[in-house]
């Protein structure tokens, strides 16, 4: 059975560690970032990571965030986390500034049995 609490910190270090492609590869090919860093809807990898590009290549910036509970459907093919997390952006001035929030996490477990995210919303 797939720990997905285990697989969020993954995400979060993948996202951390290697920027805007660690983020967006945790990402199904119809997944779609819904939320504060994204109105309207932005859907598929290359779509996300362009959109997170910048954040993520921006010294000092940094968004981590800490899974508090994760459940699976009964069938074992949908899952869900949720939880909080704090965002630091640094402006062009260096002016730091920081954010913290909630956010649902939607996985699916693929044909290979990947589990890759469906929906990411966070406020």
């Amino acid at each position: 059975m797939i720990d997905l609490i285990a697989l969020e910190k993954q995400f979060c270090d993948a996202a951390n560690n290697e920027g805007a492609a660690g983020w967006a590869r945790f990402f199904a090919p119809h997944g779609a970032m819904v939320g504060s860093l994204a109105n309207p809807p932005i859907v598929g990898p290359d779509a996300i990571e362009s959109a997170m590009k910048a954040f993520f290549d921006t010294p000092g910036n940094k968004l981590v965030w800490t899974p508090m509970h994760a459940d699976l459907s009964s069938d074992g093919t949908l899952g869900y986390t949720y939880g909080i997390y704090q965002r630091t952006m640094v402006d062009e001035d260096g002016q730091v500034t920081e954010a913290t929030g909630k956010y649902m996490t939607v996985w699916k477990r693929q044909e290979n049995g990947q589990w890759l995210i469906e929906a990411d919303i966070g406020n």
